[in-house]
Protein backbone atom coordinates (compact mmCIF):
# COMPACT_ATOMS: atom_id res chain seq x y z
CA UNK A 1 0.00 0.00 0.00
CA UNK A 2 1.42 3.70 -0.75
CA UNK A 3 -0.12 4.89 1.95
CA UNK A 4 2.07 3.30 5.22
CA UNK A 5 5.17 3.36 2.48
CA UNK A 6 4.46 7.76 2.40
CA UNK A 7 3.31 8.30 5.85
CA UNK A 8 7.02 6.11 6.74
CA UNK A 9 8.88 8.21 4.29
CA UNK A 10 7.60 12.06 5.81
CA UNK A 11 8.35 10.78 9.00
CA UNK A 12 12.03 9.64 8.18
CA UNK A 13 11.72 6.45 9.70
CA UNK A 14 13.44 4.81 7.56
CA UNK A 15 16.14 7.29 7.74
CA UNK A 16 17.79 6.09 10.77
CA UNK A 17 21.13 6.18 9.27
CA UNK A 18 23.83 5.82 11.39
CA UNK A 19 21.37 4.64 14.43
CA UNK A 20 21.46 1.52 16.15
CA UNK A 21 18.85 -0.58 15.17
CA UNK A 22 17.02 -2.42 17.83
CA UNK A 23 14.01 -5.41 18.40
CA UNK A 24 11.25 -2.11 19.35
CA UNK A 25 12.35 -0.49 15.97
CA UNK A 26 11.65 -2.96 13.51
CA UNK A 27 9.57 -2.04 10.26
CA UNK A 28 6.57 -3.16 11.15
CA UNK A 29 6.34 -2.29 14.77
CA UNK A 30 7.47 1.19 13.15
CA UNK A 31 3.97 0.79 11.22
CA UNK A 32 2.02 0.13 13.74
CA UNK A 33 3.38 3.22 15.80
CA UNK A 34 2.48 5.50 12.83
CA UNK A 35 -0.82 4.55 12.19
CA UNK A 36 -0.97 5.35 16.13
CA UNK A 37 -0.20 1.82 18.00
CA UNK A 38 -1.73 -0.96 19.00
CA UNK A 39 -4.27 0.31 20.89
CA UNK A 40 -5.75 2.45 17.78
CA UNK A 41 -5.19 -0.34 15.03
CA UNK A 42 -7.85 -1.76 15.43
CA UNK A 43 -10.11 0.83 14.85
CA UNK A 44 -8.20 0.94 11.32
CA UNK A 45 -8.59 -2.20 10.83
CA UNK A 46 -12.32 -2.47 11.57
CA UNK A 47 -12.78 0.99 9.08
CA UNK A 48 -10.76 -1.17 6.73
CA UNK A 49 -12.94 -4.54 7.00
CA UNK A 50 -15.77 -2.31 6.97
CA UNK A 51 -15.17 -0.31 3.82
CA UNK A 52 -14.42 -3.60 2.10
CA UNK A 53 -17.42 -5.25 3.06
CA UNK A 54 -19.68 -2.56 1.78
CA UNK A 55 -17.96 -2.00 -1.15
CA UNK A 56 -17.84 -5.47 -2.31
CA UNK A 57 -21.42 -6.66 -0.60
CA UNK A 58 -23.04 -7.13 -4.24
CA UNK A 59 -19.91 -9.27 -5.05
CA UNK A 60 -20.62 -11.55 -1.96
CA UNK A 61 -24.57 -11.76 -1.96
CA UNK A 62 -24.00 -12.89 -5.99
CA UNK A 63 -21.37 -15.40 -4.99
CA UNK A 64 -23.97 -16.42 -2.48
CA UNK A 65 -26.61 -16.79 -4.95
CA UNK A 66 -25.08 -17.96 -8.29
CA UNK A 67 -21.85 -19.37 -6.90
CA UNK A 68 -20.03 -16.35 -8.74
CA UNK A 69 -18.99 -13.41 -7.02
CA UNK A 70 -19.02 -11.56 -10.44
CA UNK A 71 -21.53 -8.78 -10.19
CA UNK A 72 -21.21 -6.34 -12.87
CA UNK A 73 -23.31 -2.43 -12.34
CA UNK A 74 -24.11 -1.03 -15.35
CA UNK A 75 -22.07 0.10 -18.76
CA UNK A 76 -19.26 2.33 -17.39
CA UNK A 77 -18.38 -1.25 -15.70
CA UNK A 78 -18.47 -3.42 -18.43
CA UNK A 79 -16.27 -0.93 -20.13
CA UNK A 80 -13.60 -0.90 -17.09
CA UNK A 81 -14.07 -4.88 -16.92
CA UNK A 82 -13.18 -4.96 -20.40
CA UNK A 83 -10.26 -2.48 -20.44
CA UNK A 84 -8.41 -5.14 -17.58
CA UNK A 85 -9.19 -8.17 -19.32
CA UNK A 86 -7.24 -6.96 -22.44
CA UNK A 87 -4.64 -5.24 -19.49
CA UNK A 88 -4.51 -8.96 -17.66
CA UNK A 89 -4.71 -11.35 -20.79
CA UNK A 90 -1.78 -8.51 -23.18
CA UNK A 91 0.08 -5.89 -21.00
CA UNK A 92 0.06 -5.77 -17.58
CA UNK A 93 1.35 -2.34 -17.26
CA UNK A 94 -1.12 -0.63 -19.29
CA UNK A 95 -4.09 -0.09 -20.75
CA UNK A 96 -5.56 -0.14 -24.43
CA UNK A 97 -8.41 0.68 -27.03
CA UNK A 98 -11.10 -2.37 -26.94
CA UNK A 99 -11.80 -1.89 -30.42
CA UNK A 100 -8.41 -2.63 -31.63
CA UNK A 101 -6.41 -5.89 -32.17
CA UNK A 102 -4.97 -6.95 -28.54
CA UNK A 103 -2.51 -4.55 -27.12
CA UNK A 104 -2.82 -1.72 -29.82
CA UNK A 105 -4.02 1.77 -29.35
CA UNK A 106 -4.25 4.13 -25.92
CA UNK A 107 -7.30 4.87 -23.77
CA UNK A 108 -7.52 8.00 -21.61
CA UNK A 109 -8.27 5.72 -18.30
CA UNK A 110 -5.61 5.22 -15.84
CA UNK A 111 -3.84 2.36 -15.22
CA UNK A 112 -2.63 3.38 -11.93
CA UNK A 113 -6.82 2.97 -10.77
CA UNK A 114 -7.17 -0.55 -11.77
CA UNK A 115 -3.89 -1.72 -11.17
CA UNK A 116 -4.63 -3.27 -7.58
CA UNK A 117 -7.10 -5.29 -9.16
CA UNK A 118 -5.40 -6.53 -12.25
CA UNK A 119 -2.23 -7.56 -10.57
CA UNK A 120 -3.85 -9.53 -7.71
CA UNK A 121 -6.13 -11.14 -10.44
CA UNK A 122 -2.70 -11.95 -12.23
CA UNK A 123 -0.70 -13.00 -8.92
CA UNK A 124 -3.43 -15.30 -7.65
CA UNK A 125 -4.23 -16.85 -11.17
CA UNK A 126 -8.26 -16.33 -10.66
CA UNK A 127 -8.92 -15.17 -14.45
CA UNK A 128 -9.68 -11.72 -15.63
CA UNK A 129 -13.54 -11.94 -14.92
CA UNK A 130 -12.70 -11.26 -10.72
CA UNK A 131 -10.16 -8.10 -11.51
CA UNK A 132 -13.57 -5.88 -10.56
CA UNK A 133 -14.52 -7.63 -7.55
CA UNK A 134 -10.62 -7.46 -6.53
CA UNK A 135 -11.07 -3.88 -7.37
CA UNK A 136 -14.26 -3.13 -4.76
CA UNK A 137 -12.50 -4.92 -2.21
CA UNK A 138 -9.00 -2.73 -2.60
CA UNK A 139 -12.04 0.52 -2.79
CA UNK A 140 -13.68 -0.02 0.19
CA UNK A 141 -10.42 -1.05 2.45
CA UNK A 142 -8.04 2.05 1.16
CA UNK A 143 -10.97 3.99 1.69
CA UNK A 144 -11.82 2.82 5.24
CA UNK A 145 -8.31 3.40 6.00
CA UNK A 146 -7.75 6.83 4.34
CA UNK A 147 -10.73 8.19 6.37
CA UNK A 148 -9.64 7.25 9.51
CA UNK A 149 -6.48 8.48 9.08
CA UNK A 150 -7.57 11.49 8.17
CA UNK A 151 -9.99 12.23 10.70
CA UNK A 152 -7.61 10.89 13.17
CA UNK A 153 -5.39 13.62 11.96
CA UNK A 154 -7.93 16.50 13.34
CA UNK A 155 -9.87 13.88 15.91
CA UNK A 156 -8.02 12.98 19.09
CA UNK A 157 -10.29 10.83 20.68
CA UNK A 158 -9.79 7.75 17.67
CA UNK A 159 -12.61 6.11 18.42
CA UNK A 160 -14.70 8.98 17.24
CA UNK A 161 -12.61 9.12 13.98
CA UNK A 162 -13.15 5.79 13.55
CA UNK A 163 -17.29 6.23 14.19
CA UNK A 164 -17.01 9.24 11.51
CA UNK A 165 -15.13 6.99 8.98
CA UNK A 166 -17.41 4.64 9.45
CA UNK A 167 -20.37 7.10 9.15
CA UNK A 168 -18.48 8.22 5.70
CA UNK A 169 -18.50 4.79 4.44
CA UNK A 170 -22.28 3.56 4.74
CA UNK A 171 -24.39 6.92 4.51
CA UNK A 172 -25.78 7.00 1.34
CA UNK A 173 -26.98 10.68 1.53
CA UNK A 174 -23.29 12.24 1.75
CA UNK A 175 -22.90 13.16 -1.71
CA UNK A 176 -26.13 14.56 -2.11
CA UNK A 177 -25.01 16.70 1.00
CA UNK A 178 -28.15 15.34 2.63
CA UNK A 179 -26.52 12.66 4.88
CA UNK A 180 -28.43 10.58 6.99
CA UNK A 181 -31.45 12.02 5.66
CA UNK A 182 -31.60 10.62 2.14
CA UNK A 183 -31.00 7.15 3.42
CA UNK A 184 -33.88 7.14 5.77
CA UNK A 185 -36.01 8.40 3.25
CA UNK A 186 -35.62 6.06 0.73
CA UNK A 187 -35.87 3.16 3.87
CA UNK A 188 -39.45 4.57 4.59
CA UNK A 189 -39.79 4.86 0.40
CA UNK A 190 -39.14 1.47 0.27
CA UNK A 191 -40.92 -0.18 3.16
CA UNK A 192 -44.28 1.43 2.04
CA UNK A 193 -43.62 -0.32 -1.46
CA UNK A 194 -42.80 2.68 -3.78
CA UNK A 195 -39.74 3.73 -4.66
CA UNK A 196 -39.18 1.15 -8.10
CA UNK A 197 -37.99 4.41 -10.05
CA UNK A 198 -34.94 3.97 -8.01
CA UNK A 199 -34.14 0.64 -9.88
CA UNK A 200 -34.98 1.09 -13.06
CA UNK A 201 -31.38 1.40 -14.67
CA UNK A 202 -28.51 1.41 -13.04
CA UNK A 203 -27.24 1.63 -9.33
CA UNK A 204 -28.55 4.68 -7.17
CA UNK A 205 -28.73 3.99 -3.70
CA UNK A 206 -25.12 4.26 -2.71
CA UNK A 207 -23.53 5.99 -5.51
CA UNK A 208 -20.41 6.23 -3.75
CA UNK A 209 -19.74 2.57 -4.58
CA UNK A 210 -19.71 3.72 -7.77
CA UNK A 211 -16.54 2.10 -10.25
CA UNK A 212 -14.29 3.56 -10.90
CA UNK A 213 -15.26 6.85 -9.53
CA UNK A 214 -15.27 7.75 -6.77
CA UNK A 215 -14.66 4.09 -5.20
CA UNK A 216 -11.23 3.83 -6.86
CA UNK A 217 -9.87 7.52 -7.30
CA UNK A 218 -11.40 9.37 -4.35
CA UNK A 219 -8.35 7.47 -2.05
CA UNK A 220 -5.77 9.46 -3.66
CA UNK A 221 -7.11 12.61 -3.02
CA UNK A 222 -7.55 12.09 0.70
CA UNK A 223 -4.14 10.48 0.84
CA UNK A 224 -3.14 13.87 -0.48
CA UNK A 225 -5.62 15.90 1.44
CA UNK A 226 -3.82 14.04 4.65
CA UNK A 227 -0.05 14.34 3.95
CA UNK A 228 -1.03 18.14 3.14
CA UNK A 229 -2.33 18.59 6.11
CA UNK A 230 0.70 16.66 7.72
CA UNK A 231 2.96 19.26 5.91
CA UNK A 232 1.13 22.31 6.80
CA UNK A 233 1.68 21.20 10.52
CA UNK A 234 5.02 19.98 10.30
CA UNK A 235 6.92 21.77 7.08
CA UNK A 236 9.43 19.08 6.92
CA UNK A 237 11.64 19.06 3.39
CA UNK A 238 10.20 14.90 3.88
CA UNK A 239 6.42 15.61 4.28
CA UNK A 240 6.68 18.45 1.89
CA UNK A 241 8.13 15.62 -0.84
CA UNK A 242 5.51 13.13 0.68
CA UNK A 243 2.85 15.66 -0.28
CA UNK A 244 4.08 16.53 -3.57
CA UNK A 245 4.08 12.97 -4.57
CA UNK A 246 0.66 12.50 -3.32
CA UNK A 247 -0.49 15.08 -5.63
CA UNK A 248 1.36 13.45 -8.43
CA UNK A 249 -0.81 10.55 -7.66
CA UNK A 250 -3.64 12.34 -8.31
CA UNK A 251 -2.79 13.72 -11.62
CA UNK A 252 -2.06 10.10 -12.67
CA UNK A 253 -5.41 8.93 -11.23
CA UNK A 254 -8.05 11.34 -11.84
CA UNK A 255 -8.50 14.39 -14.32
CA UNK A 256 -11.65 15.86 -11.98
CA UNK A 257 -9.71 15.94 -8.84
CA UNK A 258 -5.71 17.29 -9.61
CA UNK A 259 -7.56 20.08 -11.26
CA UNK A 260 -9.49 20.51 -8.47
CA UNK A 261 -6.61 19.98 -5.71
CA UNK A 262 -4.16 22.52 -8.07
CA UNK A 263 -7.08 25.26 -7.77
CA UNK A 264 -7.05 24.45 -4.12
CA UNK A 265 -3.31 25.02 -3.91
CA UNK A 266 -3.79 28.51 -5.55
CA UNK A 267 -6.67 29.44 -3.32
CA UNK A 268 -4.39 28.34 -0.39
CA UNK A 269 -1.73 30.42 -1.72
CA UNK A 270 -3.44 33.65 -1.62
CA UNK A 271 -5.17 33.21 1.39
CA UNK A 272 -2.94 31.25 3.90
CA UNK A 273 -0.22 33.36 3.86
CA UNK A 274 2.17 31.79 6.42
CA UNK A 275 2.58 28.93 3.92
CA UNK A 276 2.93 29.77 0.90
CA UNK A 277 6.39 27.97 0.72
CA UNK A 278 4.76 24.79 1.73
CA UNK A 279 1.99 25.10 -1.52
CA UNK A 280 4.36 26.25 -4.15
CA UNK A 281 6.58 23.15 -3.24
CA UNK A 282 4.03 20.68 -3.29
CA UNK A 283 2.45 21.90 -6.87
CA UNK A 284 5.60 21.99 -7.89
CA UNK A 285 6.71 18.78 -7.00
CA UNK A 286 3.32 17.22 -7.85
CA UNK A 287 3.39 18.81 -11.07
CA UNK A 288 6.87 16.93 -11.63
CA UNK A 289 5.64 13.74 -10.79
CA UNK A 290 2.54 13.85 -12.38
CA UNK A 291 4.03 15.73 -15.64
CA UNK A 292 4.13 12.14 -17.72
CA UNK A 293 0.62 11.25 -16.94
CA UNK A 294 0.03 15.52 -18.39
CA UNK A 295 2.42 14.58 -21.56
CA UNK A 296 0.40 11.59 -22.65
CA UNK A 297 -3.41 12.60 -21.96
CA UNK A 298 -2.32 15.89 -24.21
CA UNK A 299 -0.56 13.61 -26.91
CA UNK A 300 -3.84 11.10 -26.66
CA UNK A 301 -6.04 14.28 -27.22
CA UNK A 302 -4.03 15.91 -30.24
CA UNK A 303 -3.60 12.91 -32.19
CA UNK A 304 -6.79 11.60 -32.72
CA UNK A 305 -9.84 12.96 -33.95
CA UNK A 306 -12.24 14.53 -31.56
CA UNK A 307 -14.90 12.63 -32.37
CA UNK A 308 -14.67 10.14 -28.92
CA UNK A 309 -14.46 13.51 -26.64
CA UNK A 310 -16.95 15.28 -28.06
CA UNK A 311 -19.81 12.21 -28.00
CA UNK A 312 -18.71 11.56 -24.50
CA UNK A 313 -19.78 15.50 -23.24
CA UNK A 314 -15.87 15.97 -22.70
CA UNK A 315 -14.33 19.19 -24.32
CA UNK A 316 -17.42 20.04 -26.19
CA UNK A 317 -18.16 23.93 -26.84
CA UNK A 318 -21.20 24.84 -25.81
CA UNK A 319 -23.34 27.65 -25.27
CA UNK A 320 -22.31 28.69 -21.48
CA UNK A 321 -26.29 29.15 -20.23
CA UNK A 322 -27.40 26.66 -22.33
CA UNK A 323 -28.59 24.33 -19.55
CA UNK A 324 -28.15 26.74 -16.30
CA UNK A 325 -28.12 24.88 -13.55
CA UNK A 326 -27.16 25.58 -10.27
CA UNK A 327 -27.38 24.63 -6.39
CA UNK A 328 -27.44 26.80 -4.02
CA UNK A 329 -26.98 24.60 -0.98
CA UNK A 330 -23.35 23.84 -1.41
CA UNK A 331 -22.28 26.94 -2.74
CA UNK A 332 -23.92 28.84 0.72
CA UNK A 333 -22.24 26.17 3.04
CA UNK A 334 -19.05 27.15 1.04
CA UNK A 335 -19.44 30.91 1.74
CA UNK A 336 -20.42 30.28 5.28
CA UNK A 337 -17.63 27.86 6.08
CA UNK A 338 -14.92 29.96 4.56
CA UNK A 339 -16.14 32.38 7.56
CA UNK A 340 -15.65 29.61 10.36
CA UNK A 341 -12.50 28.29 9.07
CA UNK A 342 -10.85 31.92 8.74
CA UNK A 343 -11.47 33.16 12.68
CA UNK A 344 -11.75 29.49 14.46
CA UNK A 345 -10.18 27.01 11.99
CA UNK A 346 -7.55 28.02 9.93
CA UNK A 347 -6.38 24.26 10.05
CA UNK A 348 -8.88 23.35 7.74
CA UNK A 349 -8.20 26.22 5.07
CA UNK A 350 -7.29 23.60 2.62
CA UNK A 351 -9.90 21.23 3.15
CA UNK A 352 -12.02 24.31 2.16
CA UNK A 353 -10.29 25.84 -0.69
CA UNK A 354 -10.46 21.82 -2.05
CA UNK A 355 -14.02 22.01 -1.71
CA UNK A 356 -14.82 25.52 -3.05
CA UNK A 357 -12.57 24.74 -6.09
CA UNK A 358 -14.20 21.45 -7.29
CA UNK A 359 -17.55 22.91 -6.81
CA UNK A 360 -16.01 26.33 -8.98
CA UNK A 361 -14.96 23.36 -11.46
CA UNK A 362 -18.29 21.83 -11.44
CA UNK A 363 -19.86 25.34 -12.80
CA UNK A 364 -16.86 26.26 -15.07
CA UNK A 365 -18.78 25.82 -18.27
CA UNK A 366 -20.41 29.08 -16.95
CA UNK A 367 -16.98 30.38 -18.07
CA UNK A 368 -15.56 28.76 -20.46
CA UNK A 369 -18.52 27.39 -22.75
CA UNK A 370 -16.23 24.28 -22.59
CA UNK A 371 -18.41 20.94 -21.52
CA UNK A 372 -16.40 18.60 -19.40
CA UNK A 373 -19.00 16.33 -17.71
CA UNK A 374 -18.59 18.78 -14.46
CA UNK A 375 -20.92 16.46 -12.33
CA UNK A 376 -18.17 14.45 -11.22
CA UNK A 377 -16.18 17.53 -9.46
CA UNK A 378 -18.94 16.42 -7.02
CA UNK A 379 -17.48 13.50 -6.64
CA UNK A 380 -14.84 15.66 -4.35
CA UNK A 381 -16.54 18.93 -3.15
CA UNK A 382 -19.39 17.14 -1.96
CA UNK A 383 -17.42 14.74 0.58
CA UNK A 384 -14.38 17.39 1.35
CA UNK A 385 -17.54 19.77 1.92
CA UNK A 386 -19.33 17.37 4.46
CA UNK A 387 -16.11 16.32 6.03
CA UNK A 388 -15.24 19.99 6.87
CA UNK A 389 -18.54 20.58 8.38
CA UNK A 390 -18.23 17.27 10.62
CA UNK A 391 -14.48 18.37 11.36
CA UNK A 392 -16.04 21.99 12.92
CA UNK A 393 -18.99 20.13 14.81
CA UNK A 394 -16.25 17.54 16.03
CA UNK A 395 -14.51 20.36 18.70
CA UNK A 396 -17.97 20.48 20.12
CA UNK A 397 -18.63 17.04 20.65
CA UNK A 398 -15.56 15.59 22.22
CA UNK A 399 -16.24 18.52 25.02
CA UNK A 400 -19.41 16.75 25.77
CA UNK A 401 -19.87 13.98 28.38
CA UNK A 402 -20.78 10.33 27.67
CA UNK A 403 -24.10 10.45 26.30
CA UNK A 404 -23.05 12.04 22.88
CA UNK A 405 -20.55 8.81 22.60
CA UNK A 406 -23.37 6.22 23.15
CA UNK A 407 -25.68 8.66 20.82
CA UNK A 408 -22.94 8.78 18.14
CA UNK A 409 -22.23 5.46 18.59
CA UNK A 410 -25.96 4.14 18.36
CA UNK A 411 -25.91 6.54 15.00
CA UNK A 412 -23.27 4.74 13.69
CA UNK A 413 -24.83 1.29 14.10
CA UNK A 414 -27.84 2.60 12.43
CA UNK A 415 -25.95 3.98 9.61
CA UNK A 416 -24.50 0.20 9.22
CA UNK A 417 -28.02 -1.38 9.33
CA UNK A 418 -29.38 0.83 6.95
CA UNK A 419 -26.31 1.03 4.51
CA UNK A 420 -25.92 -2.67 4.19
CA UNK A 421 -29.87 -2.96 3.69
CA UNK A 422 -30.25 -0.25 0.87
CA UNK A 423 -26.51 -1.83 -0.81
CA UNK A 424 -28.16 -5.37 -0.92
CA UNK A 425 -31.59 -4.05 -2.52
CA UNK A 426 -29.34 -2.23 -5.35
CA UNK A 427 -27.86 -5.59 -6.05
CA UNK A 428 -30.71 -7.34 -6.11
CA UNK A 429 -33.28 -5.28 -7.89
CA UNK A 430 -31.38 -2.63 -10.12
CA UNK A 431 -32.39 -3.42 -13.87
CA UNK A 432 -29.45 -3.32 -15.84
CA UNK A 433 -26.95 -4.61 -12.77
CA UNK A 434 -29.56 -7.64 -12.53
CA UNK A 435 -29.35 -7.98 -16.86
CA UNK A 436 -26.02 -7.49 -16.79
CA UNK A 437 -25.04 -9.79 -14.06
CA UNK A 438 -27.56 -12.93 -15.60
CA UNK A 439 -26.08 -12.32 -19.43
CA UNK A 440 -22.58 -12.81 -17.96
CA UNK A 441 -23.94 -16.06 -16.11
CA UNK A 442 -25.56 -17.56 -19.44
CA UNK A 443 -22.81 -16.37 -21.42
CA UNK A 444 -20.03 -18.34 -19.26
CA UNK A 445 -21.86 -20.92 -18.85
CA UNK A 446 -22.50 -21.40 -22.99
CA UNK A 447 -19.21 -20.64 -23.47
CA UNK A 448 -17.55 -23.31 -20.94
CA UNK A 449 -20.07 -26.11 -22.47
CA UNK A 450 -18.98 -25.39 -26.02
CA UNK A 451 -15.51 -25.73 -28.51
CA UNK A 452 -14.15 -22.16 -28.19
CA UNK A 453 -14.53 -19.06 -30.02
CA UNK A 454 -11.14 -18.17 -31.58
CA UNK A 455 -9.23 -15.38 -30.15
CA UNK A 456 -9.23 -11.85 -30.88
CA UNK A 457 -11.82 -12.21 -32.72
CA UNK A 458 -14.63 -9.41 -34.00
CA UNK A 459 -18.33 -10.41 -32.87
CA UNK A 460 -21.02 -8.89 -33.53
CA UNK A 461 -24.58 -9.68 -32.44
CA UNK A 462 -26.76 -9.47 -29.19
CA UNK A 463 -25.70 -6.86 -26.27
CA UNK A 464 -25.77 -9.16 -23.75
CA UNK A 465 -23.41 -11.47 -25.15
CA UNK A 466 -20.80 -8.58 -26.44
CA UNK A 467 -20.26 -7.75 -23.17
CA UNK A 468 -20.26 -10.56 -21.74
CA UNK A 469 -17.39 -12.16 -23.73
CA UNK A 470 -15.41 -8.98 -23.66
CA UNK A 471 -15.42 -9.67 -20.10
CA UNK A 472 -14.48 -13.12 -20.24
CA UNK A 473 -11.63 -13.19 -22.80
CA UNK A 474 -9.68 -11.72 -25.99
CA UNK A 475 -13.04 -10.78 -27.95
CA UNK A 476 -13.36 -7.60 -29.60
CA UNK A 477 -16.98 -6.10 -30.56
CA UNK A 478 -18.43 -4.80 -33.31
CA UNK A 479 -20.76 -2.54 -31.83
CA UNK A 480 -20.81 -1.63 -28.43
CA UNK A 481 -20.70 0.83 -25.40
CA UNK A 482 -17.01 0.44 -24.88
CA UNK A 483 -16.72 1.84 -28.65
CA UNK A 484 -18.00 5.55 -27.20
CA UNK A 485 -15.01 5.36 -25.61
CA UNK A 486 -12.56 4.82 -28.04
CA UNK A 487 -10.32 7.23 -29.11
CA UNK A 488 -9.32 5.40 -32.40
CA UNK A 489 -13.24 5.15 -33.67
CA UNK A 490 -14.63 8.20 -35.31
CA UNK A 491 -18.22 9.35 -35.11
CA UNK A 492 -18.51 7.49 -38.72
CA UNK A 493 -16.69 4.24 -37.74
CA UNK A 494 -18.97 3.70 -34.68
CA UNK A 495 -22.25 4.19 -36.54
CA UNK A 496 -21.42 1.95 -39.16
CA UNK A 497 -20.43 -0.69 -37.25
CA UNK A 498 -23.94 -0.13 -35.42
CA UNK A 499 -26.15 -0.31 -38.95
CA UNK A 500 -24.05 -3.25 -39.59
CA UNK A 501 -24.31 -4.86 -36.33
CA UNK A 502 -28.46 -4.02 -36.87
CA UNK A 503 -28.69 -5.48 -40.29
CA UNK A 504 -27.08 -8.87 -39.54
CA UNK A 505 -29.25 -9.29 -36.31
CA UNK A 506 -32.25 -8.72 -38.79
CA UNK A 507 -33.55 -5.45 -37.63
CA UNK A 508 -35.27 -3.45 -39.71
CA UNK A 509 -34.40 0.14 -41.02
CA UNK A 510 -37.30 2.10 -39.52
CA UNK A 511 -37.07 0.26 -36.11
CA UNK A 512 -33.52 0.93 -36.15
CA UNK A 513 -33.94 4.40 -37.06
CA UNK A 514 -36.52 4.96 -34.57
CA UNK A 515 -34.09 3.82 -31.79
CA UNK A 516 -31.36 5.93 -32.74
CA UNK A 517 -33.69 8.74 -32.36
CA UNK A 518 -34.83 7.81 -29.08
CA UNK A 519 -31.06 7.61 -28.66
CA UNK A 520 -30.03 11.07 -29.77
CA UNK A 521 -33.75 12.32 -27.75
CA UNK A 522 -32.81 11.01 -24.42
CA UNK A 523 -29.79 9.43 -22.93
CA UNK A 524 -26.81 10.61 -25.64
CA UNK A 525 -24.07 12.82 -25.24
CA UNK A 526 -22.35 15.27 -27.49
CA UNK A 527 -23.90 17.42 -30.54
CA UNK A 528 -26.67 15.60 -31.71
CA UNK A 529 -28.11 15.88 -27.77
CA UNK A 530 -27.71 19.26 -28.55
CA UNK A 531 -28.35 20.83 -32.27
CA UNK A 532 -31.43 19.41 -33.88
CA UNK A 533 -29.77 20.12 -37.13
CA UNK A 534 -26.74 17.96 -36.41
CA UNK A 535 -28.97 15.52 -34.80
CA UNK A 536 -30.91 15.38 -38.16
CA UNK A 537 -27.83 15.10 -40.62
CA UNK A 538 -26.62 12.21 -38.49
CA UNK A 539 -29.67 10.17 -38.53
CA UNK A 540 -29.89 11.01 -42.28
CA UNK A 541 -26.70 9.66 -42.55
CA UNK A 542 -27.02 6.87 -40.89
CA UNK A 543 -30.27 5.76 -42.84
CA UNK A 544 -28.00 5.86 -45.70
CA UNK A 545 -24.91 3.68 -44.13
CA UNK A 546 -28.17 1.21 -43.22
CA UNK A 547 -28.87 1.50 -47.12
CA UNK A 548 -25.50 0.45 -48.41
CA UNK A 549 -24.88 -1.82 -46.19
CA UNK A 550 -27.94 -3.64 -46.94
CA UNK A 551 -27.17 -3.47 -50.70
CA UNK A 552 -23.40 -4.84 -50.30
CA UNK A 553 -22.44 -6.06 -46.58
CA UNK A 554 -19.23 -8.15 -47.72
CA UNK A 555 -17.00 -4.84 -47.99
CA UNK A 556 -17.85 -3.96 -44.44
CA UNK A 557 -17.65 -7.27 -42.99
CA UNK A 558 -14.23 -7.23 -44.33
CA UNK A 559 -13.42 -3.77 -43.31
CA UNK A 560 -14.22 -4.54 -39.49
CA UNK A 561 -13.26 -8.19 -39.63
CA UNK A 562 -16.70 -9.53 -38.78
CA UNK A 563 -15.75 -13.49 -37.98
CA UNK A 564 -18.87 -14.40 -35.80
CA UNK A 565 -22.54 -13.37 -35.12
CA UNK A 566 -24.49 -13.75 -31.75
CA UNK A 567 -28.53 -13.84 -31.96
CA UNK A 568 -30.16 -14.40 -29.30
CA UNK A 569 -32.99 -16.87 -29.00
CA UNK A 570 -35.74 -15.25 -28.49
CA UNK A 571 -35.29 -12.91 -31.15
CA UNK A 572 -38.26 -11.49 -33.07
CA UNK A 573 -36.49 -10.61 -36.02
CA UNK A 574 -34.46 -13.26 -38.89
CA UNK A 575 -30.54 -12.56 -38.97
CA UNK A 576 -29.54 -12.10 -42.16
CA UNK A 577 -27.03 -14.49 -42.37
CA UNK A 578 -26.60 -15.74 -45.94
CA UNK A 579 -24.44 -18.76 -47.76
CA UNK A 580 -21.14 -17.94 -45.78
CA UNK A 581 -22.40 -18.40 -42.53
CA UNK A 582 -22.88 -21.14 -40.40
CA UNK A 583 -23.96 -22.17 -36.81
CA UNK A 584 -21.05 -23.01 -34.62
CA UNK A 585 -22.74 -23.36 -30.95
CA UNK A 586 -26.24 -23.51 -30.14
CA UNK A 587 -27.71 -22.58 -26.20
CA UNK A 588 -29.17 -19.32 -25.37
CA UNK A 589 -27.50 -17.31 -28.12
CA UNK A 590 -27.10 -18.91 -31.88
CA UNK A 591 -23.48 -18.53 -32.84
CA UNK A 592 -22.80 -18.33 -36.15
CA UNK A 593 -19.64 -17.90 -37.90
CA UNK A 594 -18.47 -16.58 -41.23
CA UNK A 595 -16.63 -18.62 -43.19
CA UNK A 596 -13.78 -16.59 -44.39
CA UNK A 597 -12.13 -17.40 -48.24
Amino acid sequence: MLVPFLLLAENKVWMNIGQETTVSEAPSRRVVDLLGGSSHLKWLLLCAFLGGLISALPNLISAIQYGSPMWIADNDEVLYACLTTQSYLHHLWRLSDPALPAGQGHVSYPWLVFAPGILAAKILGTGPSLVMFFLRIWGGVSMGVLWFLLLAHFVKKKWLAASVAIFFLFDAGVLAIRPILRPLLICFTLLRGKGEELFATNPRLHPEWRVMSPALNLGFALLYLLLLQRARTDSSRIRICAAGVALGLVIWSYFYFWTACMLALALCFLIDSGHRALYAKVGALGLLVGSPALAASYLLKHSTSHDWLWRSDLFLPVPRFGALGFSRLPALLIIVGFFIVWRHREDLIPLWAVSASALALQYSVFVTGIQVEGFHWQYLWAYTLDLLFVLLLMRFVEQKGGWIRYSILLLVLLECCVGLSLRAAETVRTRESTEFSAAYRNVRAQLASNAPLREDSVIAGDKGFLDSTQILGPYRPLSDYVLKYSPATTDDDLYEREALNAFLLGVPKNIFLDRKRAYFDGDAEGREKRDPAVREARLQSIDQTFDRIALDPAPILSKYEVRYLAVPRSTPFKPNVGPTWEIVQMGEWQIWQRVLP
